[in-house]
Parts: C-alpha cells; structure tokens; sequence
C-alpha cells in the first residue's frame, strides 16, 4: 500500500518479524537526516505534533523528546510521563498520568525515557548506543534502556505535552501473544535490562536479593511466571555481557528515585 499510494516514501520490508526493536534499527540505518521519528501503527497523531517536538530539539544535550500520548480505552490518560524508581531490587517505570482521568501533566518536564512507540530521537546519538538492543526481543524495556542509557551519556529526555498521539494500547502485541506470553517477555526483559545496566555493587546486591524474594513469593502462590522468565533471561546472559563493560563506563546522573 505505501509503495502504491506514497511512492516518495522508503519502503524497508523484512523477511521476518525480528521484533520491535530490530525493525526500527533497520529503519534507522536508511535515515539522513539528524532527527528521526519512531512511530508504531497503533499510533494516531494530531496534525500539528511534530511542530512541539521539533521545537524541543534546540535543547543541545537533547537525546529524545515524548509527546504527550492518550490513552483513549483509558479515559484519556497520559501514558508518557515516564518516572523510574528502584524498589525491592528492581527498576520500576512509574507512570504518574496514568491515576488521573483524561489529559494531564501539561507543563514539560524532564522524563527517564521515552515511549518507543512514538519518540522523536537525535539521530547519531541514537547510533552511538547502538540503536534499540535487540536482546529485549520480543518486545518491551528496550526503551527503558535507551532512556537510561542516554542519561548516562550526560543527554536528556524530554515530555512535549503540546504534541499529542494517540495510542491504541497493545493493538499489536495484544492480537498476537497471550497474556501470559506478554508477562514472561515482560519479565524476561526486566531481568535482562538490570544485568546489563546494574554497575553499583549495593545495588546489584539489593537485586540478587529481589530475585530470591520474587522466586519465594511466587513459590508460595503456586505460580511459575517470574521463573520461567529468569530461564528465558539466563539463555541471553553471555549477550548482555558483551555491552555490559562498555556501559559501565559511563557514569552521569540518572533521573532514578530509590527506597528508603
């Protein structure tokens, strides 16, 4: 269809679903130009979105800018205000916007990462990380790093409220894999995020010891969710150790909130 009806436009196909995070680095390696939009197919944009986001690239240390993205199944909440805290061994994202009925947050405001899914990035720093990590195969977290990642780098992220998108939550994933498989990718890549970007021994001590407690709690529910995961997350562990040194170069300042 984009090759009949938009024939300015550049088609790349793959042969085969790589995942999320692989199809838009094979997007990003045919861009020329110094911003480059990622936007998924459940997205509806405003016409006027592009304009607030470009505006927010005058920022020098910008690495990517979020709009403000509704939720319509959800009242119109905001889903990307995007906040981190480190609770009970594990890096949680927070989503503020999501208690509060219809469009909120209207000032911007520094968030750890973008949505993926809709996400306005600085071209060569997007490269310089690489791109998004395949390893969070099939999907989610690979955002989540980048974010975290880029403010490692000394970068920042943006929140652009006067863009607006509309995300149809999980119109893609949700058609194609169970909840059950969603939950499992979802851990798994939880667990392969924090053996990548976790440097700080005090830290990765505090996740050692989540990993035991979420194994024992789910040994007394009679569930196997979380330890099927950790079995799907140990099978990449020799790839996370290839990036893992790189990152534990970088050390700036990340928006990141800790317990007590």
């Amino acid at each position: 269809m984009l090759e009949e009806r938009f024939p300015a436009v550049e088609v790349v196909a793959l042969d085969e679903n790589a995942g999320f995070g692989a199809a838009v680095n094979a997007g990003l390696e045919t861009v020329r130009h110094p911003w480059v939009l990622s936007l998924n197919n459940d997205i509806r944009v405003e016409p006027d979105f592009l304009g607030p986001l470009l505006e927010a690239t005058k920022e020098d240390a910008l690495f990517a800018a979020v709009p403000r993205i509704l939720l319509p199944k959800f009242g119109g909440r905001v889903e990307s205000v995007m906040d981190g805290e480190f609770k009970d061994g594990f890096i949680e994202a927070v989503q503020p916007g999501l208690a509060i009925r219809g469009p909120s947050f209207p000032e911007p405001r520094e968030v750890l990462f973008t949505v993926g899914g809709a996400s306005l990035f600085h071209t060569e720093r997007l490269r310089t990380l690489g791109g998004f990590d395949p390893v969070y195969y099939p999907f989610y977290w690979e955002d989540i790093d980048l974010g975290y990642r880029a403010w490692r780098r000394g970068w920042t992220v943006r929140y652009v409220p006067a863009s607006i998108v509309h995300h149809r939550h999980r119109g893609t994933i949700g058609g194609r894999y169970s909840a059950g498989e969603v939950r499992r990718a979802m851990l798994k890549t939880q667990l392969l995020f924090h053996w990548k970007n976790l440097h700080d021994p005090v830290l990765l001590r505090q996740h050692l010891h989540g990993i035991l407690l979420r194994l024992l709690d789910e040994d007394v529910r009679g569930e196997r969710a979380f330890l099927e995961a950790l079995h799907l997350a140990l099978a990449d562990f020799e790839k996370i150790l290839l990036t893992r040194a790189e990152e534990a170069k970088h050390d700036g300042a990340v928006p990141l909130k800790s317990e007590p």
